[in-house]
Parts: C-alpha cells; sequence; structure tokens
C-alpha cells in the first residue's frame, strides 16, 4: 500500500569539519532557507556533545533565529559562559559565511531530589493519536476537541480554523547516520510552537524569532507532541507558548515571540546583529 504520509528524514549530513542541509531541512518560507526545527536540533545537539553531563540536565534551552539559515555549508562552535557545580551555562551558534546566524544557550542543572510538599499543577495532558494511527508519520496534527489526527502539511483542518492546535512528531532527527537523542529531537519540535499557536483563519500570522524550550525530564520514546497554551499579540508582536507531552504526560513548556507575518520577499533585509566576539571554538 503507498503511504499517504511523510516520513521524517536526517536533516544534516557531515561535510568536512561542517554540515550540510539536506532537502528535509529546507523550509517553506523560500527556496534556499533552512526551517527552524533543523537549526534548533543542531544547535541542541553541539550543546549536547559539547557539554553533556550525566551529573547535570539540560533544563532550559534558548535559541535566537536572527539571520536566516540557507541551505550551505554550515559550521557550529561552542563557549562556556559559566560552569558551576550546581549551574552550567553555555552557549552555542550557527556560521555561515564566516558570520553567525543563530545562537542558542543552554542551562544546566545538577540533579537531585525533588522538594516535598504540594503545589497546583494543570490537571489536563493531552492526547496522544493511537499508537497504531500514522505509526511513523513525520508530523501530524488536529485541533479543538477533534480526535481525528490528520498527516501535515495540510490546507484544511486542523490548521484553517482558531481552535487550539496540536501536533504529534515521530522519527525526527538530525545528523544523518547519527542516531538522534531526544534533548535534539525536542528541540527541533519546539521551533513548531509559532505553528499550532500561532495559526489562525488567515494563516499563520506571526514569525517566531526566538524559542525557550523548558524540560523537567526528556521525552520517552521516538515520538512527542506539541499543543498550543497560549498566544497574545499587541503592535504586530506576539507572545506564545505551548505544551510538550508524550504518552507518559506533559514533560515541558516552549516559549516563542514573533513579528507580523507581512508578505515580502526571500531576499528581503533582515535586523542584523554585530558579529560574535573572538575566542569561540568552532568545528
Amino acid at each position: 500500500m503507498t503511504r499517504q504520509y511523510a516520513v521524517a528524514r536526517p536533516c544534516f549530513v557531515r561535510a568536512g569539519t561542517g554540515f550540510e542541509p539536506t532537502s528535509a531541512a529546507l523550509s517553506g518560507w523560500g527556496p534556499n532557507m533552512v526551517a527552524g526545527p533543523p537549526v534548533l536540533g543542531l544547535l541542541a545537539r553541539t550543546i549536547e556533545v559539547d557539554f553533556g553531563d550525566s551529573d547535570f540536565f539540560a533544563a532550559r534551552l534558548t535559541a535566537d533565529l536572527f539571520r536566516p539559515v540557507r541551505a550551505e555549508r554550515t559550521f557550529v562552535g561552542s563557549r562556556v559562559i559559566r560552569w558551576g557545580n550546581r549551574i552550567r551555562l553555555v552557549e552555542a551558534e550557527l556560521i555561515q559565511s564566516g558570520e553567525p546566524v543563530a545562537r542558542a544557550t543552554a542551562v544546566f542543572y545538577r540533579k537531585s531530589r525533588n522538594s516535598p510538599g504540594q503545589r497546583w499543577a494543570d490537571p489536563r495532558v493531552p492526547k496522544p493519536p493511537a499508537a497504531t494511527e500514522y505509526p511513523d508519520a513525520r508530523l501530524v496534527g488536529t485541533s479543538g476537541d477533534d480526535s481525528v489526527w490528520v498527516p501535515l502539511p495540510c490546507d484544511g483542518p486542523p490548521w484553517s480554523g482558531a481552535a487550539r492546535k496540536r501536533l504529534w512528531a515521530t522519527g525526527w532527527s538530525v545528523i544523518d547516520g547519527e542516531s538522534p537523542t531526544p534533548f535534539a529531537r525536542t528541540a527541533m519540535v519546539s521551533d513548531l510552537t509559532s505553528l499550532v499557536a500561532n495559526s489562525g483563519t488567515a494563516g499563520i500570522g506571526y514569525i517566531n524569532g526566538d524559542v525557550t524550550l523548558a524540560l523537567t525530564r526528556l521525552p520517552i520514546g521516538n515520538a512527542l507532541g506539541l499543543e498550543a497554551r497560549s498566544h497574545h499579540a499587541c503592535d504586530g508582536i506576539a507572545v506564545s507558548s505551548a505544551t510538550l507531552f508524550d504518552r507518559s504526560g506533559v514533560f515541558g513548556e516552549c516559549t516563542a515571540t514573533g513579528i507580523a507575518n507581512e508578505p515580502r520577499g526571500a531576499s528581503s533585509p533582515t535586523p542584523d546583529l554585530e558579529s560574535a566576539e573572538p575566542g569561540r571554538r568552532v568545528r
């Protein structure tokens, strides 16, 4: 039987000391642009490879997407900002043509015991699709109270309305030939906060310039979900959030800020920031 949905494929291949985007990494915003999830995945992978420690947990990742990431040779660099006994703060960046195009900071906390006492927690848990429903589909979605999941992208429901949206991603990976880690996979999906929270009756109304991922644990298995939690907008600026979940429950939150999606060419100028300071490790 012919598949009616897409299966996830690696977003980068190794190329010397850098990486080349594959067709799976391309964005719908322009023919030569890399989508946000691969950017987040490569940043998260760099941080995890360079600074991962079994005694520490990466509780927060914040990525700033301040330049278009082109479909060309990409290098990664990283550095330590603070290396403490309980808290560690590190940074990674993507570099193209000698210039930084995206950057992420991560906070690692030393693992310990949960504090005693009881606190309020939202009892509601998003419901994933059945395990037998599109079992290896790259991305499926639903909206509102509808329990019907459909492969994405699609032109009709669940994305054409104003109801709460959710998605389920399976098998996402960053580097060809390299087993993806739960942290990198979660970082990739976190960039879709804008998709679930900023999509409405007139399409995706805002383009996110950053993403913050906050975790209490890593997802279990090779699939995870994202459900819109809030959306607020004023003067063309939006703040949105989404809940991360798997088949065992909620394990994190994502937030993103965005700017109104006004039509413009893919080659239009974008806000620029100063080049990164010297002293970075670049591979």
